[in-house]
């Protein structure tokens, strides 16, 4: 799908999901090297910048963080910047570009007079609200992370120790997607000063700037989750211990009853107390007094 946005003099051309076509179609009418069109047709690996003759070419991937298990643990964007147009291709819907391209067709019906080059008023308001969902979705990992510790000292122990994990794994897949992000970054910033100016540097030490603050949220949270996890622990070791404790007490204090009726049940030919009157009864009674013997010993010695 092709969805084309005009912003003053500044053509943004959008492809989701594109075919081989449409590519060649786009590529021809902005004079794109065919090698360039051909690699955005196929999903990359990793970030990359490249400087062309009159363009840049720049590939992200963005955390994708999704209750699917059949979605990517990351979106890629490829951008093609020239001086008076910006192509992008995606293989995916992705929220933070189309709540984007509603911003140009609200700005561009209203002629609103937003001072800066359009054509960077397009790319780094694109990559701003892509860096503000990532925000968001650090948002909602740190209220999951409050919710864990609320649950964590209500008895929830052993469920928390699933919803720890699933959140370190997000955090991980965060880190592992975005921690290429300061080297393309500054890349993109050192060949963007030299092909569009100073202008296009100082936005992109803006951006910088929102991706270091993402960031330090997002070592703040894998430390918040690593002492969520050291708390979780002692409480799960120390409520082991308690029942480890219960039960061996339990079998303290049903030691002696038990050795009295093993006693009791020996075939020998003198059998104290066996054949005289109550003698039942008389066995039972030593054996309770014999736990409660041993249980007031154990409270005695606060043990219990």
């Amino acid at each position: 799908m092709i969805s084309v946005y005009k912003y003053k003099d500044v053509t943004w051309t959008d492809l989701v999901e594109p075919t081989t076509e449409e590519i060649r179609d786009v590529a021809k009418s902005y004079g794109i090297d065919p090698l360039v069109a051909h690699e955005m047709v196929i999903p990359s690996f990793k970030h990359r910048v490249e400087a062309r003759i009159n363009y840049i070419y720049l590939v992200l991937h963005f955390p994708a963080w999704k209750l699917s298990k059949e979605s990517r643990e990351s979106q890629e964007i490829d951008f093609l910047i020239g001086k008076n147009f910006i192509i992008t291709t995606r293989f995916e819907q992705i929220d933070a570009v189309d709540r984007f391209t509603k911003k140009i067709e609200v700005e561009s019906i209203l002629e609103k007079n937003v001072q800066g080059n359009p054509r960077d008023l397009i790319f780094f308001g694109l990559l701003s609200e892509i860096f503000s969902g990532i925000l968001d979705q650090l948002d909602f990992i740190e209220d999951s992370l409050i919710e864990v510790q609320e649950r964590i000292f209500k008895g929830k122990e052993k469920e928390m120790v699933f919803a720890l994990s699933e959140v370190s794994r997000h955090l991980l897949d965060f880190k592992k997607i975005t921690s290429s992000y300061p080297e393309a970054l500054r890349t993109l910033e050192k060949i963007g000063e030299r092909q569009f100016g100073a202008d296009f540097a100082f936005c992109t030490r803006g951006i910088i700037e929102e991706f270091n603050k993402g960031e330090s949220i997002m070592k703040h949270q894998m430390e918040y989750v690593g002492e969520l996890r050291e708390t979780n622990n002692s409480l799960l070791s120390t409520k082991e211990g308690q029942i480890m404790k219960t039960l061996t007490l339990m079998a303290s204090v049903t030691l002696i009853p038990t050795l009295i009726a093993g006693i009791f049940t020996m075939n020998t030919h003198y059998d104290p107390i066996i054949g005289t009157k109550h003698d039942f009864w008389i066995i039972i009674g030593i054996m309770i007094l014999s736990s409660v013997l041993i249980f007031y010993f154990l409270s005695r010695k606060k043990w219990l």
